[in-house]
Order: structure tokens, then sequence, then C-alpha cells
């Protein structure tokens, strides 16, 4: 049997490898010249530094991204520490970190909020409480990420807080995700478990562990991996699809 795995983000290199893993033929489809999807980096205009696109926050109980890590071989790319620590940056070079404490979930994180100085007392009040709604009440989940910040907590908050934990989990503006996705993220990702979730990060560019290194382990396990070429649909003869037309 031979199966077309038709995008290669991380979702798309998941199931190429647990195909290839039961003995079929598989061939992995990309239209951007690298794998990744959204995990990928860049280098500024001027300078060789990279920045990574996509979630740059890889909490400790995503459970099912690190077995696949694990079963690549790129587990050891990552880090973990504990107590963990989120670094924020503002558009004016500030600095500062959501520092985890030592304590049971969800309190290892609500007293790093109340000491997160990048906002001031009332704010952070706020946040906490948004956080502990977000852990105990059901949500509209008609609602977007945006909508329901904007009726709890105000601009600043949402700008120096909420919009850059959002884009380093999820990847998104919290206009264009629904609020159960970032209730998703603190009670199973913050929140699960005696310790919650430690905040983990990529060692290296996520372009040179995804495109580079998981790219040759697929290629040596015997996948066909085809940049650059947008799939266009299938092509059927006899009731069966036969074969995948590619742009150009």
């Amino acid at each position: 049997m031979h199966l077309a795995v038709i995008g290669g983000g991380i979702a798309g290199i998941a199931a190429a490898w647990k195909i290839r893993q039961t003995g079929a033929q598989v061939t992995l489809i990309e239209a951007r010249p690298y794998l990744g999807g959204r995990l990928t980096s860049h280098t500024g205009a001027d300078s060789p530094t990279f920045f990574d696109n996509g979630a740059h926050l890889f909490l400790s109980t995503y459970t099912q991204s690190r077995r696949l890590f694990r079963s690549l071989g790129i587990s050891n790319d990552f880090e973990y520490p504990w107590p963990g620590a989120i670094p924020f940056a503002t558009p004016n070079g500030q600095r500062h970190k959501l520092q985890e404490w030592p304590l049971p979930s969800p309190w290892n994180f609500a007293a790093g909020l109340l000491g997160f100085t990048l906002l001031p007392w009332p704010s952070r009040c706020r946040t906490v409480a948004a956080s502990r709604e977000l852990l105990s009440i059901r949500i509209d989940a008609s609602l977007s990420a945006g909508e329901w910040l904007s009726s709890r907590v105000n601009e600043e908050e949402q700008n120096l807080f909420w919009r850059p934990l959002i884009r380093s989990a999820l990847n998104s503006d919290p206009e264009k995700i629904p609020v159960k996705y970032l209730q998703t993220i603190f009670r199973e990702g913050f929140c699960r478990g005696f310790f919650g979730g430690r905040p983990g990060y990529a060692r290296k560019p996520l372009s040179k562990i995804f495109d580079k290194n998981v790219r040759q382990v697929l290629t040596d396990d015997g996948i066909e991996v085809i940049l650059k070429s947008p799939a266009m649909g299938p092509i059927i003869e006899k009731n069966r699809v036969t074969a995948i037309r590619l742009k150009g």
C-alpha cells in the first residue's frame, strides 16, 4: 500500500511517521520549500539571528507531542526547566519573566502572576481572576478569546500579557481563536497534574529541528518527501484514488 500525506506541518509529519511504522509506503507532500508548517524560523533582514514563528511554548503536559518528539529522536532539542519561567518583552524593550513558584498547581503560576511587575497591582489581580475563571467556569463556546478577554481585562493587560501568551502557545491572535482553546491551554496545559505544565523551549531554531533534522529522519526511514509542490487534487481511476495531482 502506498499512501500520500498532504501537508508537512507537525500534523502531517506525525501522520506520515505513524503510517510508515505500519510498513506502508508513504509520500509526504508540502507546498512550501520546507517542513514544519508554522513551526519554522526566519532571520532578520540585517541580522543572522533566528526568529521562531509558530508555537514558542511547549508545555510538559503536551504528552502526545513529547511522545512524537521521542519517537523522531528530537526530544533533546527541547528543555523543560523547573521551576519554569515564561519570558515577556514589550515593544519599548521592557523585559520580565512569569516565574513559576514551587507550589502545587494552579498556585504555582498564580503566585507568579502576582509578581508579574510588567502589570500594576490592579491589573495583576484582574489577570489572576480571569485565569481562575478559565479554570472553573463553563464558558460560552461561541465567543472568541478576544471577545471574552475584552469583557474582563483592559487593553494594556491584553497587550502585555494575554496576547503574547496566546501567540506563543497557539500561534494566533485572540480574535481568531475560540475561547475554548484558551481554556484548554489553561486547564490541560498549565494546570494538569500536581505541578501543572512546565514551560518548555526549543534549544535551537525550529527550522533546524523540523525541517533539517526531522526531514532527515523521515527520509532515512523510507518516507518520500516532496517540497514546493502544492497538491491540486486526487486522480481517480475506477473509483479509486491512484495519484495526487501536483501544481506544476
